[in-house]
Formats: structure tokens, C-alpha cells, sequence
């Protein structure tokens, strides 16, 4: 049993360099955007449709990752991380909106490999303590976004070469490419998963047959409409800051991005523990309500001052990041144990369509109007998102 736990460990640190890399590339675009938006002469509207189809391609390799997942986990890592370092370098060779559109494109199919995988094995091999687990394979991914922000923006600052930023991921990806297919050469992840006693029928588990599918269906919508808010106020942050800020805050708007993606972590790590202690319903109720009094706090106040910035980031980081660690651990309660790869892919991909509507309809009203509708949007989603879990917490009882 100890040598099927230690594999076990050794496959899920794995597991965490994979997450590194594919979210850490996922926040290498939104880092380049800063940059990106004036070489390019972008407005928002554009910037929002390179994020939407990023998000779109990804929902797309999500749902066919997802479905043959749970067969193949070990072949479609090694073939993930493969696609992932060719996509990212060909971003390189854009030169105006509509190439860095379909290599944005490119790069979001790609993209869609990793998390179904991840979150799937990670689920099946681990049973007492997997909402932990998931919490941290989720902090390996803002590791991630901390390493590929901050990298990104010191080498835009020091070299002034965007290019360089993904030449340098780009071949990161391809050595731990082969450094996996190197290990993973006589390992089959279903060898080390928690023995299920459920037959393999429907996607649906069996013990949750009693769970109401208006809580499921509540539980999902709730996931989509987290993803939207967080893409309209942290992915497009680096560009808001910018383009809108003046002084250090719009000099150093990437390095502010990954302080910001920092707390997240945190707030990532911690999110299991958030969960233990209040319950997931209570946890956005609280939670949620913080984050709209600060964000529009934020707004009204209009400051460029560094401190005052990053006081009111770091805030806002810790605290949106607990949330979706728990929306997505939600998914174990209602999906069967041996389709997990299909269920997150299903559910994920949902998630990522959500990102897809917070980067165009987040990208239209802020040129439409003004950028601060990001966190204005924003807010309104997290209201929306308060009233459904005040619903689940009431009506149905969910912790």
C-alpha cells in the first residue's frame, strides 16, 4: 500500500508540472496583452474577441479530451504537452489583430487538454482527501500564472521582446514534454485508482441518483458565471493597468497581475479549508460580498497610486481564487466515479464557455463605454452569483 501511495504521489507531482506549464501559458497571453493592445493599435472589442476565441478553441479541446480521458489519461498528457509548446511558439510569428486572433486560437485547443486529465486522476486516486488535492493541483496551476506573469513581464522590461517570452516557455514545455514520456513510459494512472464499486453505466453517480438535478444544474451555472467575472476582472487587469493607470501602476502592470495571481494562490491552497469550515454556500455568500464592496470601492476611488493598487489587488486575488476550487470539487458529488475525466471535461468546458462570454461581453461594454465596466460587470455577476447560493444554501440545503 505504501509503494501505491508513494506512486501515487509521484504521478500527481506530475500531475502539478503539467497544471504549472498549461496555466502559467494560459496568463502568458494576458501579460503580452498589456504590450500587445498598443504595437497592434488593438481597442478592447478586439482584445476581448482574442481572449473569446482563446477560450472558445478550449472549450472545444475540453469536451474531446474529456470524453476519451478517462482511457487514454497518459497518452493525452504526453500528447498535450506536446501540442501545448508547438502552439505557443508559433504566437510568435504574429504581426497584426488577425494573426494573433488564430494563433490565440491555435493556442487555446491546446490549452484544453490539461485540466480533465488533472483534475480526473486526481479525483480517482485520491478519496478521503481529494477536495485538498484538487485545491492544491489547482494552486500548482496559479504557481504557475506567478511564474509566467512575473517572467513575462521582467523579460518585457528588461529586453523589451515579447517574442523571447514565448520562445523561452515554448522550450520549457518541450523538455518537461520529454521528461514525462521518459517516466511515464510503464505507468498506467488506472493501476493506482481508488478501487469504485459503482458499475460503469451512466455519467450521472449512482449514490447521487437522489441529488435534484435543479441543485446540479444551479451548481454549474454558478461555475460559468464565476468564470465570467474572473476573466473580466483578472485576465484583461495587466492591459487595464496599462492603458487606464499612470506611473509605476501602468509601468509595472504585469508584475501587478502576478502579485495579484500571488494571493490567489493562496487563496487557491486555502480554499479546501475555506470549504471545510463554512461550507461552500456560506463561503460565496461572505466572500462575494467582500469582493463587490471592493471592487467597486476600487472604481470609485479612480487612484494610480502603487500602494493603494496593490492593497486592493492582493485583496481581491485571495479571495476570488478560493471560490472556484470549490464550484469545480463540486462536480465529485454528482458525477460517477469512473467518468470522471467526462464530467470535468463537461464541466470545465462550461467554465471556459463562461470565460468566453466575460472576455465579449466584458470586451464590448468597456469599449462601448469604459474599461472600469470590467469590474463594474464584474460585480453584477458576483451578485447574481450570491442570490444562487443563498437558493442552494436554503432550498436545498447545501453546505
Amino acid at each position: 500500500m505504501n509503494k501505491e501511495n508513494d506512486k501515487r504521489n509521484y504521478i500527481q507531482n506530475r500531475l502539478y508540472a503539467y497544471h504549472f506549464l498549461n496555466d502559467g501559458i494560459t496568463f502568458v497571453l494576458p501579460t503580452l496583452m498589456a504590450s500587445l493592445f498598443i504595437i497592434f493599435n488593438l481597442n478592447w472589442f478586439q482584445a476581448g474577441l482574442i481572449f473569446a476565441f482563446n477560450a472558445l478553441a478550449l472549450v472545444l479541446g475540453q469536451i474531446i479530451v474529456g470524453y476519451y480521458t478517462d482511457k487514454h489519461s497518459e497518452l493525452l498528457m504526453k500528447f498535450g504537452l506536446l501540442v501545448l509548446a508547438l502552439s505557443s511558439f508559433l504566437i510568435i510569428f504574429s504581426v497584426d489583430f488577425i494573426s494573433l486572433l488564430i494563433f490565440a486560437t491555435m493556442s487555446g485547443f491546446a490549452l484544453g487538454f490539461q485540466h480533465s486529465i488533472s483534475y480526473s486522476t486526481t479525483s480517482r486516486m485520491f478519496k478521503d482527501d481529494r477536495d485538498v488535492k484538487i485545491g492544491r493541483q489547482g494552486a500548482a496551476g496559479d504557481i504557475g500564472k506567478c511564474s509566467a506573469v512575473f517572467s513575462s513581464a521582467l523579460l518585457i522590461i528588461l529586453f523589451l521582446s515579447w517574442q523571447l517570452v514565448l520562445i523561452i516557455w515554448s522550450v520549457g514545455i518541450f523538455i518537461v514534454f520529454l521528461i514525462i514520456v521518459y517516466n511515464f513510459r510503464k505507468i498506467e494512472f488506472r493501476d493506482y485508482f481508488v478501487e469504485i464499486d459503482e458499475p460503469n453505466s451512466n455519467l450521472l453517480s449512482n449514490s447521487q441518483k437522489s441529488t435534484n438535478k435543479t441543485l446540479v444544474a444551479l451548481i454549474i451555472i454558478s461555475y460559468i458565471l464565476y468564470a465570467a467575472a474572473y476573466t473580466m476582472i483578472i485576465t484583461n487587469l495587466a492591459t487595464y493597468l496599462r492603458v487606464e493607470k499612470i506611473g509605476e501602476v501602468s509601468e509595472y502592470s504585469g508584475l501587478i497581475l502576478g502579485y495579484t495571481i500571488l494571493f490567489g494562490f493562496l487563496g487557491a491552497y486555502f480554499s479546501g479549508i475555506f470549504k471545510n469550515k463554512l461550507g461552500m454556500s456560506y463561503s460565496i455568500i461572505i466572500i462575494g460580498l467582500l469582493l463587490i464592496l471592493i471592487l467597486n470601492l476600487y472604481v470609485f476611488l479612480d487612484s494610480s497610486d502603487l500602494i493603494l493598487t496593490l492593497l486592493f489587488f492582493g485583496i481581491i486575488g485571495f479571495f476570488l481564487y478560493i471560490i472556484y476550487p470549490q464550484l469545480l470539487a463540486a462536480t465529485n458529488n454528482f458525477t460517477h466515479p469512473k467518468k470522471l475525466g467526462l464530467g470535468f471535461g463537461i464541466v470545465l468546458s462550461l467554465g471556459w464557455f463562461g470565460n468566453f462570454l466575460g472576455a465579449l461581453i466584458g470586451g464590448y461594454f468597456a469599449n462601448l463605454y469604459s474599461p472600469n465596466m470590467f469590474f463594474i460587470l464584474g460585480s453584477v455577476i458576483l451578485m447574481v452569483l450570491i442570490i444562487l447560493a443563498i437558493i442552494m444554501k436554503l432550498k436545498y440545503q447545501m453546505k
